[in-house]
C-alpha cells in the first residue's frame, strides 16, 4: 500500500497455455483501477519478458515511491530470478536500473531452475531478493 492508500498488486498474465507476463496493477482506496497507472490509462501494466513470466513479490522504494517487482523468468534450458523496478507511473525505470529497468540472474546452483519469490527495499535503497536456486 502507497502512502496516499492507493494499492499495488502483482502477478501473471496469462496468454496462452505456455506464456504468460509480468502484470502490476494499482487500484485507488475505493477499489477501482487507478487510470493514472499504466499505459492507455488502464491502472494495469503488462511487462514481456519472451517467455514466461511470473511476479511474486512487490515492495516500495520509501525514498521515492518506484515500484520493486521480483519473480521468475522461463527460457528455453532455465528459470531465472528476475527483478523490476518501475516509476510510479508504471513505467519501467529504464535509466536507473538494469537494463531498461529489468536485472536477470540465471541460477547458480546445481539445478536449471531460480527465482525471486519475495523482495524488499532496504533503508539505505538496497534492493534484496529472496527465493531458490
Amino acid at each position: 500500500v502507497q502512502p496516499d492508500g492507493r494499492i499495488v498488486v502483482v502477478g501473471h498474465a496469462n496468454l496462452t497455455a505456455n506464456t504468460s507476463d509480468i502484470a502490476v496493477l494499482r487500484y485507488n482506496t475505493n477499489g477501482t483501477l487507478d487510470t493514472a497507472f499504466g499505459a492507455g490509462n488502464s491502472g494495469i501494466v503488462v511487462t514481456d519478458l519472451g517467455a514466461f513470466d511470473n511476479a511474486l513479490s512487490v515492495a516500495l522504494q520509501p525514498t521515492d515511491g518506484k515500484i520493486v517487482v521480483s519473480g521468475n523468468t522461463i527460457g528455453a534450458t532455465t528459470i531465472s530470478v528476475v527483478v523490476l523496478r518501475y516509476n510510479t507511473n508504471g513505467s519501467l525505470d529504464a535509466t536507473g536500473f538494469g537494463a531498461g529497468g529489468i536485472v536477470i540472474t540465471p541460477p547458480i546452483g546445481p539445478s536449471n531452475i531460480a527465482s525471486g519469490n519475495a523482495v524488499v527495499v532496504q533503508p539505505d535503497g538496497k534492493i534484496v531478493a529472496a527465493g531458490y536456486d
